[in-house]
């Protein structure tokens, strides 16, 4: 991701092929030049597809993806998600959430204001002033995220493929280490960034605006053949890009390899599997999304420049950054049911309560809503379930079999949860009742059976 300025790509070119470093009273001239081209300049030509990639398709992204990582976040962050895989996976996705928020500042909002001719007072002064600040910003978030999703694969790697290893390099400390290293790179290496660009107030026939100008540092000929070309280049494509393919070979071997003997795996072996997989598709999305890039960085280096690509490599940056809850979802089961559990039990649980009110008319009005409990006594094994029903259908100490087996529910019409009369439910299944009597029951083993308070659900998935 470059900062897509005309301008300063204008003053990029026009002036670091002199070959000699600019003094103050130089930079002040290129500063007033500036101001001067952007007081009579028009609108860029190519202004709809401008307003079409950024100001609708990248900030239509990016607000997604910001809204998505925030979900990702707050599911990996869970308890029952702690692992070494989901703590990296908590750095990518802070930085991808990073990522498309200025992708948004930057591009999205600037177009929108300018083509649409509404909320002027950012296109014409914040972006200005908060560019400076976004722009390092965006770099740092972008490094960290590229080389978090080598970690990824790294760790992966050595889970399917070095799974001795693993015992002692893939733990949740290692990889809150591995998280603050590749952050704290990220930060070391972007520093020049900082020192890139600034805002300049001009003043052109009585008329007073802000524009972005390039600092001294960044129109040093030496600065940018070395650090923005050949450094960049190296250490943002060719390392991730040759590491990503390297490790991604050896998972893919392993994979293929695993799943024809599937049958003779563990249950934890499918589950880095299953885990490799899922981060395949993730790097792959990587290179589809960043392939353009790195193609645009070597057009820079024989100064050629396509402002279309630009516009088309930030996109695909974005959407990188923006569609890995997606991929959570798809390849996730654990994921997958922590969201549903979080963001759609509500919904759920009335498509439940509706399906069990109907069922409720054909059994005689006696819903039951429960969950199964396997309880033994040492010699055999029993499954019950433990209901909540109307206390106004008890009249019985038996229940029918269709009840005893039970349908999940959740009460959505404001029904009241009474007490279960767990010493009343026959054991077992429906073709061998027993009775109360059965030593199966709460008062001989409390810690089996808990009981529940009239306000307590059960949440199923």
């Amino acid at each position: 991701m470059t900062l897509n300025t005309t301008l300063l790509e204008t003053m990029e070119e026009e002036f670091s092929t002199e070959g000699s470093i600019m003094d103050n009273e130089t930079l002040m001239e290129v500063g007033d030049l500036m101001c001067l081209e952007t007081y009579n300049a028009t609108a860029p030509s190519p202004r709809l597809l401008r307003f079409i990639v950024y100001g609708f398709l990248l900030t239509t992204v990016g607000l997604l993806g910001v809204a998505g990582n925030l979900i990702s976040i707050t599911i990996l962050s869970r308890p029952k998600m702690r692992s070494s895989i989901n703590c990296c996976l908590i750095g990518l996705t802070s930085f991808d959430m990073i990522v498309t928020t200025t992708s948004v500042l930057m591009f999205g909002l600037p177009e929108i204001c300018e083509y649409t001719h509404t909320m002027l007072w950012y296109s014409e002064g914040v972006y200005q002033r908060v560019t400076p600040f976004v722009f390092p910003l965006a770099l740092v978030a972008q490094t960290g995220s590229v080389y978090l999703t080598v970690t990824v694969t790294v760790e992966r790697y050595i889970a399917v493929c070095r799974p001795l290893r693993a015992r002692y390099l893939c733990t949740y400390g290692r990889a809150k280490v591995y998280v603050i290293s590749v952050a704290l790179f990220s930060i070391l290496y972007n520093i020049p960034r900082f020192w890139e660009v600034s805002n300049k107030e001009c003043n052109v026939d009585g008329e007073t605006f802000v524009i972005v100008v390039p600092s001294a540092l960044r129109l040093n000929p030496y600065y940018i053949e070395i650090y923005i070309m050949w450094v960049y280049l190296i250490v943002m494509y060719l390392v991730p890009f040759l590491s990503l393919m390297i490790f991604n070979f050896f998972i893919y071997k392993e994979v293929r390899a695993a799943n024809h003997e599937r049958q003779q795996l563990s249950r934890l072996q499918r589950k880095e599997i299953g885990l490799a997989v899922m981060l395949l598709v993730v790097v792959t999305v990587f290179f589809v999304c960043n392939v353009l890039a790195f193609i645009i960085n070597v057009l820079e280096l024989l100064d050629i420049t396509i402002a279309e690509l630009t516009m088309s490599s930030n996109l695909l940056v974005t959407i990188n950054s923006s569609v890995n809850f997606i991929i959570y979802c798809i390849f996730g089961q654990k994921f997958r049911k922590l969201f549903l559990r979080m963001f759609c039990s509500g919904f759920l649980f009335c498509a439940r309560g509706r399906d069990a009110s109907l069922d409720s008319a054909a059994y005689g009005n006696n819903s039951i809503y429960g969950e199964s409990r396997t309880l033994t006594n040492g010699k055999m094994t029993q499954t019950i379930r433990l209901s909540s029903w109307n206390g106004s259908h008890q009249s019985g100490r038996s229940l029918h079999p269709h009840d005893i087996h039970g349908h999940h529910g959740h009460s959505c019409s404001g029904t009241s949860w009474r007490a279960s009369r767990y010493s009343s439910i026959p054991l077992g299944d429906s073709s061998t009742p027993r009775t109360a009597s059965t030593s199966f029951t709460p008062s001989r083993s409390p810690s089996l059976v808990p009981q529940r308070t009239p306000s307590e659900n059960v949440h199923v998935l």
